[in-house]
């Protein structure tokens, strides 16, 4: 489940402004009153970091009792002028305040209950399950490629010791670990159109190109690629499992994640109903 810092932050502060609604505070002499409201020390003790320089201090002690004195001013004045709108406020103030505290429990249950492992079998069976929803929407290509600095790479080299890649492999893999930033050899992973763009120097690839057999090579001022598409899926065909394996693994752990929160729900419902802690009238 997300966190949402936002949310604890504004529990933070309504509790905050809870207990700096308290009338009485026998042990503590207030630093500050509006109305029948007080400011008390134990209510600032957390705004000042510790190590900071007494007239700092000073200073941001200061700034908050002029900030709680305005608010509670404006809180007064509000809460006259809306007098007729109270109830309703409350109401909120209510939901929200309990919103807040099963948001902070969820998210905790969920952290320290949810199932985050999954196995090849498991995502082979999702895919297996829902094929009609991995078409591919565009092409994508398997490729094997190098990627090596302008003037430290020989593409000749290169292009003939992966056309003979079963005699020259331990070439290939001297060469390419000293002369290469990246290379794959017969790679598994496949690419958009868009994705070639994205991780290969130099310019826009044209369809046309990506359908040769042969070695294609695109280059920028710093950088050379070159690369050979190995194998094609067409637009409409089902996606390889590697294309959709991190998509298959959200969409796995968002349904594991929505049946823990049902099952937390019925199971406290079940429980509930077990100790009598509720009754329907």
């Amino acid at each position: 489940m997300p966190k949402h810092p936002v949310f604890f932050a504004a529990f933070l502060g309504l509790v905050l402004w809870s207990a700096c609604q308290s009338n009485t505070r026998p042990s503590e002499k207030p630093v500050a009153r509006v109305y029948d409201r007080y400011l008390y020390p134990e209510d600032m003790r957390a705004i000042v970091p510790e190590g900071t320089r007494p007239e700092d201090s000073a200073k941001l002690c200061q700034e908050f009792i002029d900030n709680w004195i305005k608010h509670q001013l404006l809180v007064e004045v509000a809460s006259e002028n809306l007098s007729g709108q109270l109830s309703e406020i409350e109401r909120q103030a209510k939901e929200y305040r309990e919103s807040l505290l099963i948001e902070a429990y969820l998210q905790q249950w969920v952290e320290q209950n949810l199932d985050t492992a999954m196995s090849n079998e498991q995502i082979q069976t999702f895919y297996d399950e829902h094929a009609e929803q991995f078409r591919l929407p565009e092409t994508v290509y398997r490729i094997e490629y190098a990627i090596g600095e302008a003037g430290k790479i020989d593409p000749d080299s290169i292009r003939f010791w992966f056309r003979n890649i079963e005699r020259n492999k331990g070439n290939l893999d001297r060469y390419c670990s000293n002369a290469c930033i990246d290379y794959q050899v017969n790679g598994g992973k496949w690419y958009s159109r868009d994705d070639l763009g994205r991780n290969f120097p130099g310019e826009d690839i044209a369809p046309e190109r990506l359908e040769a057999a042969d070695w294609i090579q695109i280059n920028d001022q710093d950088r050379i690629a070159l690369f050979r598409v190995l194998e094609r899926k067409r637009k409409g065909e089902p996606m390889p499992l590697s294309y959709c394996r991190t998509d298959i693994s959200k969409r796995i752990l968002n349904k594991r994640h929505r049946d823990l929160i049902k099952s937390t729900y019925r199971d406290l419902y079940i429980e509930g109903g077990k100790r009598d802690h509720f009754e329907i009238f």
